[in-house]
């Protein structure tokens, strides 16, 4: 199992009910840091997946009424791909704050320049002491589009998962074999051996609304845990 598929297990995904995800780990780094290192939004290109920029549009960092813009993507490097590049541009407002322990936020993304129709979601923070650091939980709160969405899409894997789980080695060894051959030097991902948490972060870490899922707090959990390591 690579070295990025480990981290990524060590972030638990779980369906509180139905289109309400939680995310949660564990750091080592004390509830005051995570909570000021998170509640401050420019500081999310460190971690969230394809992030490029994060820009303030008003208020004060971690604050309530506080909004941002954050551009996703991949940056084109050819003329004509910036000439036509649309990236994804979600609106993100504070809309409570409990320091150190809460910060919920509302997203949007507006589907064009034209329409008031829009993806939505609600995102909260939650931190708590836990030993000499922090348990860290992310709850996200889905549209009805998204959340029937991703329930579709774990249906099917826990339908399939008995079928997954019977393969047998030599098959996987050859399924290595031809991504091998197919995409030298890139990983295979191990869609075969994934849990169901595993799926479930993978899923939210793609939806159109964005949003953090395993990958991107796999990498914030490293951050934090060496923030934890310095002040040791």
């Amino acid at each position: 199992m690579s070295e990025c598929h480990d981290a990524i297990m060590t972030i638990e995904v779980r369906q509180l009910e139905h289109g309400v995800w939680e995310l949660s780990f564990s750091t080592g780094a004390a509830v005051a840091d995570v909570f000021d290192y998170i509640a401050d939004f420019t500081r999310h290109v460190d971690w969230e997946e394809e992030l490029l920029e994060v820009k303030t549009l008003r208020g004060t960092a971690g604050a309530v009424g506080a909004k941002y813009l954050k551009i996703y993507g991949s940056r084109p490097t050819g003329f004509l791909q910036r000439l036509f590049w649309k990236p994804t541009r979600i609106d993100c407002k504070i809309k409570a704050v409990s320091r150190p322990e809460r910060v919920a936020w509302e997203v949007q993304l507006w589907r064009d320049q034209t329409s008031e129709s829009y993806y939505r979601q609600d995102v909260e923070l939650l931190v708590r002491s836990a030993g000499a650091g922090s348990e860290v939980r992310f709850v996200r709160r889905l549209m009805p589009d998204d959340a029937v969405s991703a329930a579709m899409a774990m249906g099917a894997y826990n339908f399939m998962s008995p079928v997954f789980r019977q393969v047998p080695p030599e098959l996987k060894d050859k399924l290595r074999e031809e991504h091998s051959r197919r995409y030298p030097g890139k990983p295979m991902p191990n869609t075969l051996d994934m849990s169901p948490s595993d799926v479930a972060g993978d899923l939210l870490e793609n939806l159109p609304i964005r949003g953090p899922g395993s990958r991107s707090l796999a990498r914030l959990k490293a951050l934090l845990d060496g923030r934890g390591r310095s002040h040791n």
